[in-house]
C-alpha cells in the first residue's frame, strides 16, 4: 500500500523515534544480550498505526540501531571491527523476526479479540528474543522464561500508553463534538428567532392586506382612492406569496416554540432578548445597552404576536432614543386578573412639555445624525393602539436624565390562552 506524504512523514518520525528510545536499555543476563525501550515504542506504533509496514519499520529501525551501536563500539569503547560487528549483528534477526511475524499478525487482525492480540504481541516478541539468542547461542530455559517475562511487561505498558494516547483523542473529539453541538444549537436558535419574526410578518401582511381590501370597499363611491387602496392590496398580496415561499421549508424550526397556536411567556421573552441582542450587535451598541429581561410568571398565551409589538416597540425606542450607556429592564408579574410589563431605562428621559404628544401618529424626537432624517413617529403609536385592541392599559413616567418607565397592564383573559391561573415564582 502506497502511504500519502503525511504518512511517510509520520512513518520516519516513527523510526526515528525507536531509534533513540532504543538506547535505553538494560542487561537482564549480563552479557551482550539486551532489552531496550525502543520496542515498547514499536510495539505502541503497530497497535497505533496499521497502515505502516511492519516488516520496513522493524528493518528501518534495527539496521539503523545496528549501525548507531557499532559506531559507538568503534569510536568511545575503541572496539575493533570485528568485536564490534559480532557483538551487534545478532540483533539484526530479532528485527527481521519481530518484522516479519508483526506483518503477519496485522494480515490476520481481525481474527484475534483484544486479549488475544496482547498475547500474540508478547509472543511475537518473545520468539524474536529466542532467536536473537539463539544465534548467539546463549540460551537456556531459564533465560526464555525471563525473555516471555520481560515481552509481557513491554506489551503491557505498550498497551497502557496506548490506551492512554486513545483516551486523550476520545476526549478532544468529544471536546470539538461538544463545541461544534453548541455552535449548532446557537445557530438554530437564531434561526428559530428570525423565522418566528418572519412569521409575525406575514401574519402582518395578512392583516395590511385585508385592511387595505375593506378600504378599497369602503371606498366604491370615491373610485379614484379605491383604486389606489386595490392596488395596495394587490401589492400586499404579492409580498404575502413570496414570504410564503420562503417560509414554506423553515417552519417547522420553530415548533418547539409555537405550539397550537400559543406559546410559553417565557419562551416569547427568551426571543425578545436574543433578538433585541442580535439588534444591538448589528448597531454597534453592545457596549452600551444592559437589557435584562425576568419574569415571576408563565402563561401559555394566545395574543403573543400582539405581546411581541408592544415589548419589541418599547426596548427599541430606549435604544434609539439612547445616546450613552443605558440599562433596560423588562419585567413580567401579575396578579389575579392583569398580567403586568413594566419597560424601564436609565437614559436621558423625556421632557415634561413632550410628553402630551408622546402618542400621537407621527411625533418624534429622534433624527439621524447622518442624513437629518426625522424618524416615522410610529412606534409609541402603534404600542398604544395595539393595547386597545387588548384592552389594555398604558401608564408612563419619566425624570429627565434618569428614567423612564413604561407600565403595561393588560386582562389576563385578553392575553392566556386557558383562564386557568398558572402563576409561579421564578426563584
Amino acid at each position: 500500500m502506497r502511504l500519502k506524504q503525511s504518512d511517510k512523514m509520520q512513518f520516519f518520525k516513527a523510526a526515528l523515534v525507536t531509534i533513540l528510545l532504543s538506547e535505553m536499555y538494560f542487561y537482564p543476563f549480563g552479557g551482550h544480550f539486551r532489552f531496550s525501550a525502543g520496542i515498547i515504542v514499536l510495539n505502541l506504533i503497530y497497535l497505533l498505526y496499521n497502515q505502516f509496514s511492519c516488516i520496513k519499520l522493524a528493518l528501518l529501525s534495527g539496521s539503523a540501531i545496528i549501525l548507531l551501536r557499532i559506531a559507538w563500539a568503534l569510536i568511545v569503547t575503541g572496539s575493533t571491527v570485528q568485536v564490534a560487528f559480532l557483538s551487534h549483528m545478532p540483533s539484526l534477526i530479532f528485527y527481521v523476526v519481530f518484522g516479519v511475524f508483526h506483518e503477519w499478525r496485522k494480515t490476520a487482525h481481525d481474527k484475534f479479540h483484544i486479549l488475544m492480540q496482547l498475547l500474540i504481541f508478547a509472543g511475537i516478541d518473545g520468539l524474536a528474543n529466542i532467536a536473537e539468542m539463539t544465534l548467539r547461542g546463549a540460551n537456556s530455559y531459564r533465560m526464555i522464561q525471563l525473555i516471555f517475562l520481560v515481552s509481557v511487561i513491554r506489551i503491557v505498558i505498550a498497551y497502557g500508553l496506548y490506551l492512554v494516547i486513545k483516551a486523550n483523542e476520545l476526549y478532544i473529539r468529544s471536546s470539538e463534538h461538544q463545541k461544534r453541538y453548541a455552535q449548532l444549537n446557537v445557530l438554530v436558535s437564531n434561526i428559530q428567532t428570525e423565522l418566528f419574526y418572519l412569521n409575525k410578518s406575514q401574519k402582518d401582511i395578512e392583516t395590511i392586506m385585508s385592511e387595505s381590501f375593506s378600504l378599497y370597499q369602503s371606498l366604491a363611491n370615491q373610485p379614484e382612492y379605491a383604486d389606489r387602496a386595490l392596488e395596495i392590496s394587490r401589492n400586499v398580496h404579492e409580498v404575502k406569496k413570496d414570504y410564503s415561499r420562503v417560509l414554506a421549508g423553515f417552519n417547522s424550526f420553530i415548533t418547539g416554540f409555537e405550539k397550537e397556536d400559543s406559546m410559553r411567556l417565557k419562551d416569547a421573552l427568551m426571543i425578545i432578548k436574543a433578538n433585541t441582542e442580535k439588534l444591538v450587535r448589528e448597531l454597534k451598541k453592545e457596549h452600551w445597552i444592559d437589557l435584562i429581561i425576568s419574569s415571576q410568571a408563565d402563561f401559555s398565551l394566545k395574543n403573543y404576536y400582539a405581546l411581541f409589538t408592544i415589548i419589541n416597540n418599547l426596548i427599541i425606542n430606549s435604544i434609539e432614543a439612547t445616546t450613552a450607556p443605558v440599562q433596560i429592564s423588562v419585567k413580567a408579574y401579575s396578579d389575579l386578573n392583569w398580567i403586568y410589563f413594566s419597560v424601564t431605562d436609565n437614559g436621558k428621559g423625556i421632557e415634561p412639555d413632550l410628553m402630551p404628544y408622546l402618542f400621537n401618529p407621527g411625533f418624534t424626537t429622534k433624527f439621524d445624525l447622518e442624513t437629518g432624517k426625522a424618524s416615522t413617529g410610529m412606534g409609541l403609536s402603534h404600542v398604544r393602539s395595539t393595547l386597545d385592541s387588548l384592552q389594555g392599559v398604558l401608564e408612563f413616567s419619566s425624570v429627565p436624565h434618569e428614567r423612564t418607565e413604561f407600565l403595561i397592564q393588560i386582562p389576563k383573559n385578553q392575553l392566556i390562552r386557558s383562564p386557568i391561573n398558572e402563576d409561579y415564582n421564578d426563584n
